[in-house]
């Protein structure tokens, strides 16, 4: 009966610690479920940014253009005896000082 009484107890202590590895599993099962919803999240803000990325290069693009458009348009302004570079609102070219 020893035998038996030794298994018994080694029965016991084993399904004691399987209850107590289940108990300390669950904070970890817990937090991997709310950290998969973060990672879900971020995903989609993730996917968001880059859309706001896309926009914002096209915009700097167009914004790019603007310089060179309103350099465009004073030089076709100036008058013929305003110094500088650029054309005359005739058309013809200015004449070096």
């Amino acid at each position: 009966m020893a035998l038996t009484a030794q298994i018994e107890a080694r029965h016991h202590m084993l399904v004691a610690l399987n209850e107590n590895q289940r108990d300390s599993n669950r904070p970890l099962t817990n937090l991997e479920v709310r950290m998969t919803g973060v990672e879900t999240r971020l995903s989609g803000i993730e996917t968001r940014l880059t859309i706001i990325e896309g926009r914002l290069n096209k915009i700097e693009g167009s914004i790019g253009v603007i310089p060179h458009g309103v350099v465009a348009i004073k030089n076709m302004l100036r008058s013929s005896d305003d110094p500088g570079e650029g054309p005359s609102l005739n058309g013809s070219p200015r004449p070096l000082n």
